[in-house]
């Protein structure tokens, strides 16, 4: 009987302890230096534990002159409808002046399919194996190197 309850001792301290909530963390990560075709750039990462949960990504795109924007504006409107139609995304664009817009993802990655949203780009994950979650660690890595500040709160 003392073994008994010893075990289920042992079993409620576990349940209790498994069961904490994790805390929810926000990280903005930001660089006023040109990184890929942009001329800077904010993601924030909200996560819990080492898992991201949801990712924005606002950033600014100069496109140099009026014109070239407005031919990128007119095609990117026909591509945000499509990938809009994705679960657990959702894209924009905000034009700034005649020759920049911002660049608007949001990725709810608790309910996006993380192959697809690979498939069309959209993310960078880790060779084509099916992945269960995003790397809060590896994403700050990652983008760190490419010249961002990350800070958590």
């Amino acid at each position: 009987m003392k073994k008994l309850i010893v075990t289920l001792f042992a079993v409620l301290v576990l349940v209790g302890c498994g069961s904490k909530e994790q805390k929810e963390v926000v990280t903005v990560c930001s660089s006023n230096e040109p990184y890929a075709v942009y001329e800077s750039g904010e993601q924030t990462y909200t996560s819990k534990g080492d898992v991201i949960t949801k990712l924005n990504i606002k950033a600014v795109l100069d496109a140099g002159d009026k014109e070239t924007l407005d031919t990128i504006m007119g095609s990117v409107d026909k591509n945000l409808e499509e990938m809009n139609k994705m679960t657990g995304v959702k894209l924009s664009v905000e034009r700034i002046d005649d020759t920049k817009i911002y660049d608007i993802a949001e990725f709810d990655l608790e309910i996006a399919d993380l192959q697809e949203l690979s498939s069309t780009g959209m993310i960078q994950l880790d060779g084509d194996e099916k992945v269960a979650f995003v790397s809060l660690k590896q994403s700050i890595a990652n983008i760190e190197s490419m010249g961002f500040t990350c800070k958590a709160n």
